[in-house]
């Protein structure tokens, strides 16, 4: 999360490409995370660097005294072959 104070500065979408680097060097083919589907920021964030939804899981989120929230799974292929496929 970034702090609200410091948001649309491109901390988060350079903390997203610090993971998928990170992820990368140690052999990761893909990432995989969860969105809820109100979370309209978050979700064009992560349009906008490069993940795509593959899923839905109905009623993930709970809330307190609201209904639950479906999550959107979100996957971005980072370039890396995975293990034992050929390229």
């Amino acid at each position: 999360a970034v702090a609200a104070a410091a948001r649309r500065r491109g901390v988060a979408t350079r903390l997203l490409a610090a993971l998928d680097a990170a992820a990368a060097a140690r052999g990761a083919a893909v990432v995989l995370l969860e969105v809820a589907v109100t979370n309209a920021g978050a979700r064009a964030l992560y349009a906008a660097c490069g993940y795509a939804s593959v899923g839905r899981r109905p009623g993930y989120y709970t809330r307190a005294a609201a209904p639950p929230v479906d999550a959107l799974v979100l996957r971005k292929d980072l370039g890396v072959p995975e293990a034992g496929v050929k390229v």
